[in-house]
């Protein structure tokens, strides 16, 4: 596998960053701290791999050295922790950039587009303060209130207190006129459309470390709201340099690097990267430990990862619970979900 610097894969974006084709892909290889070395950061014993990517807010830095410096953030924190490989830069407009980004965040996508009672209460429970009287999906707040302008109700939710109620279920209270509501996942219309914009770009990669997936989110990568992010944390320390590095926004709709928050969409991303590092899937380490601990679960398995356009309570249960588990912990689940799945078929 090839290796790269954070210079040399600063040069790399800034290279391609001029170009207009979509559907354009480039294997990039595993990140190390000089070219002829691997990172020395992995630790021995249940290593776990996670899927990252990194968004266009960090990656259209156009400054050589802002760019550079940008990277040393993310990759220093990553490589003292382990191993990041099989690194792969996408044109953001093209056909493998979205179906890589409508997987990452279908449940988030899901929740924005269709009502379920459980995400209504859960909002409700969690504002018990003082319980909105509405709570709207994203959807149908941009047609009754924003007039399908998805940037605006971004802005507007970027401007509000936003609150995490739930793995992918956001809320946010708003006032338009008279009427004051909360809106779930108000920020993804939007999300979607800047992630994959034209003209930008995206980094994916696999960590592997043995560093629990809890604290390699919250310690190393830091909550998804950067200004309150943990202190010494990627995202916190690119909002401290935002100035320095040429950030103009940087919030929870544009946080500069996203984490897949299980090992099941970990898996779904992993797979993503082996298409364009010619590497066989018996590599993805999720599903070798299925394979060995569990074989009896891997239908369920196949159940979550398969490319379905509306989410099924069997994916949402797997998603909402195995959040920050370890891969034992996923396991568990699993065999709740299989339970569920036998009883209702």
């Amino acid at each position: 596998m090839a290796k790269v610097t954070t210079q040399q894969l600063s040069e790399l974006i800034l290279g391609c960053s001029s170009r207009r084709t979509a559907n354009t892909c480039t294997a990039v290889g595993q990140v190390v701290d000089v070219a002829s070395a691997a990172c020395t950061g992995l630790l021995k014993g249940g290593v776990e791999e996670h899927f990252l990517f990194l968004k266009p807010e960090l990656l259209s830095i156009k400054q050589k050295d802002q760019l550079r410096r940008a990277l040393e953030i993310v990759f220093s924190s990553l490589m003292e922790i382990g191993e990041v490989d099989q690194a792969v830069l996408l044109a953001a407009d093209s056909v493998e950039a979205r179906g890589m980004v409508q997987g990452q965040y279908r449940i988030l996508r899901s929740l924005a587009t269709e009502p379920t009672p459980w995400a209504v209460q859960a909002v409700q429970e969690c504002m018990d303060s003082d319980p909105p009287t509405q709570v709207y999906t994203a959807s149908a707040a941009l047609e009754m209130f924003w007039e399908d302008d998805a940037v605006r109700l971004s802005e507007d939710w970027d401007k509000g207190t936003g609150m995490k109620v739930g793995p992918g279920l956001y809320t946010c209270r708003l006032t338009k006129g008279a009427h004051t509501f909360a809106v779930l996942n108000g920020f993804y219309p939007a999300q979607e459309s800047w992630l994959c914009q034209s003209g930008g770009q995206l980094l994916c990669f696999r960590l592997k470390t043995s560093l629990p997936l809890c604290q390699v989110r919250e310690e190393v990568v830091g909550s998804v709201a950067p200004e309150f992010a943990r202190p010494g944390s990627i995202r916190h320390q690119l909002y401290l340099a935002r100035e320095q590095l040429g950030f103009s926004n940087i919030a929870i709709s544009r946080n500069a690097l996203h984490i897949a928050p299980n090992a099941l969409d970990s898996l779904l991303g992993v797979d993503f990267l082996n298409r364009f590092n010619k590497t066989s899937g018996t590599n993805e380490l999720f599903r070798q430990y299925v394979e060995l601990h569990q074989p009896s679960l891997l239908p369920v398995l196949h159940h979550y990862i398969a490319p379905n356009e509306i989410v099924s309570p069997a994916q949402l249960f797997l998603h909402t619970q195995c959040e920050d588990l370890t891969y034992r912990g996923c396991l568990d689940v699993m065999r709740e979900c299989q339970l569920g799945l036998c009883a209702s078929g």
